[in-house]
């Protein structure tokens, strides 16, 4: 089994461990212990995944939540106006839809960031990532604006921010 170097493990144990007495309602000693045990071994199962569990930036961690957490508000605000736009969409006797696949390339460097950036294309109503290899992107749009507006996407800056390639 691969160690992992700093405070991943440790923090992934915590989560784990929050969760699971979030979970269990109580904080009685035996269910104490079975989520110390349960959190620990579900952390020594997910070690080999954790080793690439990292962006290439250099930011501290403080910033990384922080920026995880903006990205997570932008993401939300844009899945609810996208939706509204598809159901316009559906619901509209003529469907003006113009379906097409759009390719773009990114400077994202890490597989986590390249995860979370194809993820959150495919959430949001009107697109979808067919495809990602290496920094190419292969997205299914529903109208020409997704198309436009997943190639322009404050989400995608962030991520590049996220990953050390800009620096705000």
């Amino acid at each position: 089994m691969t160690r992992l170097k700093g405070k991943t493990p440790l923090i992934l144990f915590l989560i784990l461990f929050a969760f699971w007495i979030i979970v269990a309602e109580t904080v009685e000693i035996q269910h104490l212990l079975v989520g110390i045990v349960v959190a620990y071994l579900v952390e020594i199962f997910n070690r080999d995944f954790l080793k690439d569990f990292h962006f290439y930036g250099k930011k501290n961690f403080i910033i990384q939540i922080i920026t995880l957490i903006h990205i997570t508000i932008i993401l939300i605000k844009d899945m609810i106006i996208a939706n509204i736009q598809v159901a316009k969409i559906v619901l509209s006797p003529k469907m003006p839809i113009s379906p097409g696949i759009v390719t773009f390339k990114t400077k994202l460097k890490s597989p986590l960031a390249r995860t979370l950036l194809a993820n959150s294309i495919t959430l949001t109503p009107g697109t979808l990532t067919i495809d990602v290899d290496e920094d190419i992107f292969v997205v299914h749009y529903l109208t020409e604006q997704n198309a436009v507006d997943v190639q322009n996407w404050a989400v995608k800056s962030k991520m590049l921010y996220l990953d050390g390639e800009k620096d705000g």
